[in-house]
């Protein structure tokens, strides 16, 4: 089957709970700069993820892991000395922004070029363009015009109040917001 772009898939199907735990694993060690994965891996299984429908499943999962990482971090902070406190907290944050930049623009850009944008356009063209933010949430019946939309994904980011950004903005505005 050839896709747009040139790009072909053989049509696998893609196993998302054996691909999503080693990404997990790599996004973790990524936004704590803890070690050096191998980065082809990873932008092997966002692309077939994304390519095999599962793109809307991705990002909630991405989301869920980086809310759950920043939750985390925020309780070890709350748990420094005073006198620590400063250096955790910038040693972290420069972690994390650092870390959130290389997924947003290495592992994650083909999310972020395909899925984001699409479902951003898609959101846009059901609405006036007047008083638009540049922070798009997810809206109910708003499906991705790439690849299937995964209702039970749709749905989620509708609950959960997933801003629908582009990777490296999606952490930072998980840090922002705890």
């Amino acid at each position: 089957m050839r896709l747009s772009g040139g790009y072909q898939w053989a049509g696998r199907s893609v196993d998302f709970e054996k691909t999503w735990e080693r990404l997990s694993e790599g996004v973790l060690a990524v936004v704590t700069m803890t070690k050096s994965n191998a980065v082809s891996p990873m932008v092997e299984d966002v692309y077939r993820c994304c390519i095999g429908g599962k793109a809307q499943k991705l990002y909630v999962e991405l989301n869920k892991c980086l809310q759950t990482f920043v939750s985390k971090l925020v309780e070890e902070l709350n748990d420094c000395k005073d006198t620590d406190f400063l250096l955790q907290y910038h040693l972290r944050w420069d972690n994390f922004s650092t870390g959130c930049r290389y997924l947003n623009n290495i592992i994650f850009r083909y999310l972020n070029k395909n899925w984001v944008t699409s479902f951003k356009k898609k959101s846009l063209a059901g609405k006036q363009m007047g008083g638009m933010s540049s922070t798009m949430f997810a809206q109910p019946g708003r499906g991705s015009s790439f690849g299937p939309t995964e209702q039970g994904a749709q749905e989620e980011l509708v609950t959960l109040g997933v801003p629908v950004l582009e990777v490296g903005n999606l952490g930072l505005y998980t840090w922002k917001n705890h």
